[in-house]
């Protein structure tokens, strides 16, 4: 009963997000948290600063920006990409492209909330079940380069032994995370 009443939910939220207008990131937390096992405070502790983390941003050395539409911080990611740097977070999580785009269909897929949230949440709890501790969870997830970097490693290993399992859809190996012929946006905005 309880798998079929999260199965509902999952098909739902999207719709409910989209027409709440706000919340996406808190709402994809709890959903995807309980679905995880992940405690919602960790997800956000991860999200960042704000109660309300926007799904629209694009964080480039340590630098977030926030956007008013999808589309544009789309278009910035596709941007940021094209120029060359392949080491950018995008969405609610701040999940990073170079470390964990390829479990995602395209990166329109990554700024999606609830796909964002279950991947944070998924690989937050391996995190867990290798540290033992949620504080140091969210410090693996932010260290690129220290001790907690150590355990990133084997995490990101176990999750590369079968990408599609921990995003949702897409068939599996569906090609580039950048299509081919790609527009997106300019704008240094």
């Amino acid at each position: 009963m309880r798998r079929t009443v999260v199965m509902l939910l999952a098909a739902l939220l999207p719709q409910a997000l989209a027409a709440a207008g706000e919340g996406y990131c808190a709402r994809a937390a709890l959903m995807a948290g309980e679905e995880n096992g992940v405690p919602r405070e960790v997800l956000m502790e991860v999200a960042g600063d704000s109660a309300d983390p926007s799904p629209w941003r694009v964080t480039v050395d340590g630098r977030s920006q926030s956007f008013d539409a999808r589309d544009t911080a789309l278009g910035r990611a596709y941007h940021v990409f094209r120029e060359g740097e392949e080491s950018f977070a995008v969405g609610c999580f701040r999940v990073d492209f170079d470390l964990h785009g390829r479990h995602f269909a395209s990166l329109d897929e990554m700024f999606d909330p609830l796909a964002n949230a279950r991947y944070a949440a998924r690989f937050l709890a391996l995190l867990h079940d290798d540290l033992g501790d949620w504080d140091k969870a969210v410090a693996a997830w932010r260290d690129r380069t220290g001790d907690y970097a150590l355990a990133l490693g084997p995490a990101l290993e176990t999750f590369r032994e079968a990408p599609r399992a921990v995003s949702r859809g897409g068939a599996p190996g569906a090609g580039s995370l950048v299509p081919l012929g790609a527009t997106g946006s300019s704008d240094e905005r």
